[in-house]
């Protein structure tokens, strides 16, 4: 018997039960369905987060912290604004101190040391606005239109922004939770409302009632700065102010050497150079993380997270790997009196083995492409759907499933493979079958 005589023998064997065939394909459609719907999540997410993290920060570019703010998962995407932001109680080690930044500054290779700060305020409110916005996220932080963070200039100018510290800077993400045009909230000023006492750390400020300290600036331009959260930025003179006011009897120079700054960017001259840097600065016991730090610690935790998700489909297609055994081995029963006959005119063991091998190769082609497909259209209905709702609530879209052609071909491989493995004992046992006891079989 040739080798391409059994494919279509195969083929109508299936044929002859087809609810049977479509039952056990379809458990192999439920695997492949949840395994490449979850590895599909799992991409892209990866996916957009590393995006978000290298589209945020230079590749030269150090992101400092206190020691263990970043290496022990508290700050999970730094220069992002996604970040975990915790309480002065947490960071009682050393502070990043002006004088901390006056001396990473004179290390060989570093180009730029920038200080910033990060708040939570209780509110704020753009004029001629009836509306309060109170979940929001500023920074104080004197940055550049040519820094990589800024995305573009919407609206306005940065020039010198920072120089006069009654301007600030809005995202896009801010006008579009007041729906207005960036253009026409240029000159118009921005009410921001503090809590003064109960101070929840150096990191942000805590949204508690009692007294509150309220600033208005003046909006000089509007910024695109990608997947990030910011609505504002503040000149960091202005940040500084802001906190040194929440503290009884404090001068500025007082809390730069006694609370600091939460973090830097310190900007090396060249890529090879920035390891050395970092090195330093960890020296110093502080944190210091790279952009291949960042992608290193992603990667290794979206494999564990993939592995996680795809446990689901992996359980449904063992389960599925039994019942093509038992599809397997109740069709030996009702083709002992076949087998018989086609061994005796002739077919060998191994193509015995091969006939049911390919049946069961065939269940898993056909759940696998079932799965694949579904699995594709239920991924993009998916991404569809999240992008609405995240268009009603005014955020942007994102592209939270990826669905490479790999991991099309990758599960359809899959599952025959495991239509294959499945198929291995039942081959084995209908190959081994006497032809005399098989044609004597009723």
């Amino acid at each position: 018997m040739k080798v391409i005589d059994i494919l279509p023998i195969a083929y109508r064997n299936l044929t002859r039960r087809k609810t049977r065939t479509f039952l056990t394909s379809f458990a192999v459609f439920i695997g492949i369905f949840l395994l490449t719907v979850m590895i599909s999540l799992g991409l892209g997410v990866r996916t957009w987060l590393l995006n978000m993290i290298t589209g945020q920060m230079e590749y030269t570019r150090i992101t400092v912290a206190q020691e263990g703010t970043m290496s022990g998962g508290t700050f999970s995407s730094m220069g992002t604004g996604q970040g975990s932001l915790v309480g002065e109680e947490e960071l009682n080690k050393k502070v990043i101190s002006q004088t901390v930044v006056d001396e990473i500054s004179k290390f060989d290779h570093v180009t730029q040391v920038q200080p910033m700060t990060m708040s939570i305020p209780k509110s704020a409110k753009l004029e001629g606005q009836e509306k309060e916005i109170t979940n929001i996220m500023g920074f104080g932080f004197d940055v550049l239109e040519s820094d990589t963070y800024i995305k573009g200039v919407l609206a306005g100018s940065m020039h010198n922004w920072y120089q006069n510290k009654n301007n600030v800077l809005v995202s896009q993400h801010f006008t579009d939770t007041y729906q207005v045009n960036p253009q026409d909230v240029i000159g118009k000023k921005l009410n921001i409302r503090f809590a003064k006492e109960g101070s929840g750390g150096m990191m942000f400020m805590n949204n508690s009632g009692g007294e509150e300290i309220v600033i208005e600036q003046i909006i000089v331009a509007v910024i695109d700065v990608g997947e990030d959260q910011l609505n504002y930025a503040l000149p960091l003179e202005k940040e500084i102010e802001v906190k040194v006011s929440k503290k009884e009897n404090t001068t500025k120079e007082d809390y730069l050497e006694n609370t600091g700054y939460p973090f830097l960017y310190v900007n090396t001259d060249d890529l090879s150079n920035t390891k050395e840097v970092a090195k330093k600065i960890k020296e110093m016991d502080f944190d210091a993380i790279t952009v291949e730090d960042l992608i290193g610690m992603i990667n290794t935790i979206f494999i564990v997270i993939q592995a996680v998700l795809a446990i689901f489909g992996l359980i449904a297609l063992f389960v599925a790997s039994i019942g093509i055994i038992n599809t397997m081995i109740m069709s030996i029963y009702e083709r002992t009196k076949e087998i018989g006959v086609m061994k005796a005119i002739g077919a060998t063991n191994a193509n015995i083995r091969m006939i049911f091998i390919t049946e069961a190769g065939l269940i898993g082609f056909l759940g696998g492409v079932a799965g694949a497909f579904f699995g594709y259209f239920s991924a993009y209905g998916l991404q569809v759907f999240l992008n609405i709702y995240l268009k009603n609530i005014g955020e942007s879209s994102q592209n939270f499933f990826t669905f490479p052609w790999e991991l099309a071909v990758g599960s359809i491989f899959f599952a025959v493979l495991i239509g294959i493995l499945a198929g291995l004992y039942p081959a084995s046992r209908a190959s081994k079958l006497d032809p005399i006891e098989a044609l004597r079989y009723e």
